[in-house]
């Protein structure tokens, strides 16, 4: 196995590997056989001598060009060697040779995901694990595209999933898990995660940072700073692990400590991103405002486009009795952030220093009304949290009654909306009422992959002819609906399109081995092409 190339701050996308999990080359003395030019091309291979390497593959395809095994340890040598599109052509032609043949479906995947084709190698990861579920490394490898997707919930179950199969890259998969878990709000379970993947390797710098960040979350502020006080011991030089160390110190209050790891960071990295910045902050709640303004004005003219920055360095200048300069600030930061209502109101303070009063009294009454949106919206996810629960509990008239509050309160929350269209259909409303709040829900948020999924099931029910565009749609942005595939299969069925029927029933086998419809569905369009065929 070759070894994996990680990622940058999510670790999951596996390199090029030669995975035939136990598959052994036949033992043989011929010096003419192909087997034999595949061994000695192996050999070349874990040396990292990728010219003898493809020496001996290419060797072995010419005496056997129907061998799958030689043309995918050729692709993998050309990959390796950097000639991406030879070697999709070499993994292209073992498939082709050997359908059922999982390793080379997973190194086409790879391939593709190398030259910037994620939805064929998503397609591929989930045709190597239909073929070979145990096949760790193609599941680890689609965790990351889903990653990369956005689909946060496919890449929690794939990960889960690597994980009930014990791999040896255990303590990254517990890291990714953790982070994906945090990303998603599950604090709990983000930092049993991080607490596992520390366990595994506790000198790891990195695990050791990001349960110091999940415990920040969870305002579990003693363990976090010994956790990131740990990172910072492993890699004493890495600003990264010093900046969240500061900012944990900040937040628990330790001011003194926390500006002494801010000026650390940049005596390491001049340029760290936002410590200028915070370290200005910590000076101003220090109260040394001459200090903080030197700070928070570096960080400006390294970002000029930091609208924090900006906001804070224009109320330590108020502070200082400069307000023309404040003014020029803030009025920066409400630029930036139109929605910000504090950098108005400071503002307006300014403003006010300078007799600009009419000016002032405008910038707080937008203010005003940006804290009543606020203020709305805050209404609206605690009426939708209601209506969630609601629904739940089959209380469906109560649940509408709340989420059409909720969307009277804030139009533009496409989560309320999304809620309102299940609930409504769950009333018995017509399907094209539904219909237009689901479109909606896409108008606001076109990335939102279940509303495209539910959007294309009930277009699927209509007989509307765009319900397989929406499916497609929701696993371009999805790959984990399986529901998804199923909607599609079954309307392949229908065309009598078997060959994408087995694909789409296939696809759902690789998330879920045992789903026993989609297997007899499987089974139904096999039958059917092998009788077409016949």
């Amino acid at each position: 196995m070759l070894p994996l190339n990680r990622m940058s701050q999510l670790v999951m996308l596996p390199a090029i590997a030669v995975a035939y999990c136990g598959l052994a080359l036949a033992q043989t003395t011929d010096a003419h056989s192909s087997r034999w030019h595949q061994r000695q091309g192996a050999t070349y291979l874990d040396q990292h001598n990728l010219a003898r390497a493809l020496d001996e593959f290419r060797s072995a395809v010419r005496l056997d060009p129907r061998d799958p095994t030689a043309r995918d340890y050729l692709g993998v040598a050309l990959a390796e060697s950097g000639r991406t599109d030879q070697a999709v052509v070499e993994f292209r032609k073992s498939t082709e040779l050997s359908d059922s043949f999982a390793p080379a479906h997973f190194h086409l995947a790879l391939a593709y995901d190398r030259t910037g084709r994620p939805s064929d190698a998503i397609a591929e990861y989930e045709a190597a694990l239909f073929r070979e579920p145990g096949l760790v490394d193609a599941r680890y490898a689609l965790s990351a595209a889903c990653w990369k997707r956005g689909d946060r919930a496919g890449a929690i179950t794939l990960l889960r999933q690597v994980l009930r199969q014990s791999p040896p890259f255990a303590a990254e998969a517990h890291y990714n898990l953790g982070l994906e878990l945090r990303e998603q709000g599950e604090l709990g379970e983000a930092v049993r995660e991080l607490k596992a993947a520390v366990e595994l390797e506790p000198h790891s710098p990195k695990f050791q940072a990001a349960l110091g960040q999940a415990l920040a979350e969870r305002q579990s502020a003693v363990v976090s700073v010994e956790a990131l006080r740990k990172a910072v011991a492993l890699a004493p030089n890495g600003a990264e692990y010093r900046y969240d160390l500061a900012e944990a110190l900040r937040l628990r209050g330790d001011f003194d400590a926390a500006q002494s790891e801010f000026e650390t960071v940049l005596k390491i990295d001049a340029r760290y991103p936002r410590a200028h910045r915070q370290l200005g902050v910590v000076l101003r709640q220090k109260g040394d405002y001459e200090a903080a303004a030197a700070q928070l004005e570096q960080a400006v003219t390294e970002n000029p486009e930091d609208a924090e920055a900006r906001y804070t360095l224009g109320s330590v200048l108020v502070k200082l009795n400069d307000p023309e300069r404040a003014i020029a600030q803030l009025a920066e930061a409400v630029r930036l952030d139109a929605y910000d209502a504090a950098s108005r109101i400071a503002l307006a303070g300014a403003l006010r220093k300078v007799g600009r009063t009419q000016d002032a009294q405008e910038q707080m009454t937008r203010a005003q009304a940006l804290d009543e949106l606020k203020a709305n919206a805050g209404r609206s996810r605690v009426l939708l949290g209601s209506a969630v629960d609601h629904l739940e509990k089959g209380e469906v008239d109560t649940a509408l009654n709340e989420l059409r509050q909720a969307v009277s309160l804030s139009p533009d929350y496409a989560d309320a909306h999304f809620q309102l269209a299940r609930a409504s259909l769950r009333k018995g409303a017509p399907p094209v009422e539904v219909t237009k709040i689901l479109r909606r829900v896409i108008e606001l948020k076109p990335d939102d992959a279940q509303a495209h999924l539910e959007l294309g099931l009930l277009l699927e029910r209509m007989g509307a002819p765009e319900a397989a565009g929406e499916l497609h749609r929701s696993l371009d942005l999805a790959p984990s609906l399986i529901e998804a595939h199923r909607a599609l299969g079954k309307m392949a069925l229908e065309a009598r399109d078997w060959a994408t029927a087995r694909s789409e029933f296939s696809a759902i086998l690789a998330w879920d081995w045992n789903d026993r419809d989609a297997r007899r569905d499987l089974s139904i369009a096999q039958a059917r092409q092998n009788h077409q065929s016949n």
